[in-house]
């Protein structure tokens, strides 16, 4: 579409772009965002390169089309997958394209210049942990087509300046966000407890993350295996699934830790588990910027998180939550300790906590900004929304 058109349905067609959309921190800010526009200027679609996932098939509930391509079959380059975005970013005749992740922003950008679309925005969520040369090399040359680049949190941005060689005029930061409405009622923390045969009495840690080396789930074993000499009414619910579950099984068993760490698998919706808890733990190595601390944070539950990526622009360690060094079993274990022996400390960090996210993090903030960045970059293109100017 070129520079100049009219918008003469008089709403704004924005196409997202992932290449999946399994249970994950990027996806859930996809649910928020197209959930969130407003509609009255905005009509937003989400297209997946694979198959809806269970993310997709939630979009698809609250009213927002979701189309999967059924590719990323292959593991080398696909280029009907540029085809087929192609073909369907022309016969909706898309003004705004808005990629994600790795392959999502590879492809979508792609096809987005050649088929002349006049908005392209891209989101990195994640930090570079190594040198990636062919990765480096493509997001720095596709970020020539983007109009802006979007990072979720300072970390972010500075990873891809450093490792992308991307100017920092082009990347904007807008950090991930949630609907605190969405964490109040439902389930009591009382019928998650009874769910999985966990006393009233216990202390219940809770980690809600992937099964994968970035979490940290093998430091909170390893400090659990500490803690449970002194303290025996002590239990963690470890929520998620992944490629680590068979190895975390194992070593909960050989560590003796069978009668006090539980695996929940996939739990959906995250809040009435957030409910039970007295301790969130999000050990991980390294970090864009997790939801899973917000949604933790807004319920008032105390967190303890490691310094990596964004938790250190969240939280003020002390204050409303507590910050530890990655792959520090000493300090993970004295935290633990610290939060059984010191409970209103705690709560008072966790009650710090929610005020911090309804502050800052909201989805209201998130997508005034996202919103506002589209209708900017339109209006710089010449591109006009019928009957208002933008």
């Amino acid at each position: 579409m070129s520079a100049g058109k009219e918008i003469s349905s008089g709403k704004i067609k924005v196409m997202y772009i992932f290449a999946a959309l399994p249970v994950g921190g990027a996806e859930e800010v996809l649910l928020t965002e197209v959930e969130g526009l407003d509609k009255k200027t905005f009509d937003p679609f989400v297209c997946v390169i694979s198959e809806k996932g269970p993310i997709g098939e939630q979009i698809e509930k609250t009213g927002v089309r979701v189309i999967p391509l059924h590719r990323m079959g292959k593991s080398q380059f696909d280029y009907r997958i540029i085809r087929d975005l192609y073909t369907l970013m022309r016969r909706e005749g898309v003004h705004v394209v808005h990629t994600h992740l790795y392959d999502g922003n590879k492809y979508g950008r792609l096809a987005a210049i050649l088929a002349r679309v006049p908005c392209i925005v891209s989101t990195y969520q994640n930090v570079y942990v190594r040198r990636r040369l062919k990765y480096h090399l493509i997001n720095w040359a596709l970020s020539a087509v983007n109009d802006r680049i979007l990072a979720g949190s300072e970390a972010v941005k500075e990873s891809v300046m450093r490792y992308d060689r991307i100017g920092a005029g082009k990347i904007q930061v807008l950090y991930n966000a949630i609907d605190p409405a969405k964490f109040r009622g439902g389930e009591s923390g009382g019928d998650v407890r009874r769910r999985f045969g966990i006393k009233a009495e216990d202390f219940l840690i809770g980690v809600i993350a992937r099964l994968e080396e970035q979490k940290g789930h093998i430091y909170v074993l390893q400090a659990m295996s500490q803690v449970v000499r002194n303290y025996r009414a002590v239990k963690v619910l470890v929520v998620g699934d992944g490629k680590l579950r068979s190895f975390l099984q194992e070593r909960t068993r050989t560590l003796g830790l069978s009668d006090f760490v539980l695996f929940a698998g996939t739990q959906r919706p995250t809040d009435p588990i957030l409910r039970a808890l007295d301790l969130f733990l999000l050990p991980s190595l390294w970090e864009g910027f997790s939801i899973s601390i917000l949604e933790a944070m807004a319920m008032g539950v105390p967190v303890v998180a490691t310094a990596v990526g964004g938790a250190s622009e969240v939280i003020t360690s002390g204050k409303d939550g507590l910050l530890i060094q990655p792959g520090d079993v000493g300090s993970l274990t004295a935290a633990i300790e610290d939060s059984l022996l010191h409970r209103d400390k705690f709560r008072q960090m966790g009650k710090n906590g929610k005020e911090t996210v309804i502050r800052n993090f909201t989805k209201a903030n998130h997508l005034a900004m996202l919103q506002s960045l589209y209708l900017e970059v339109l209006g710089k293109k010449g591109v006009k929304l019928y009957g208002a100017g933008i």
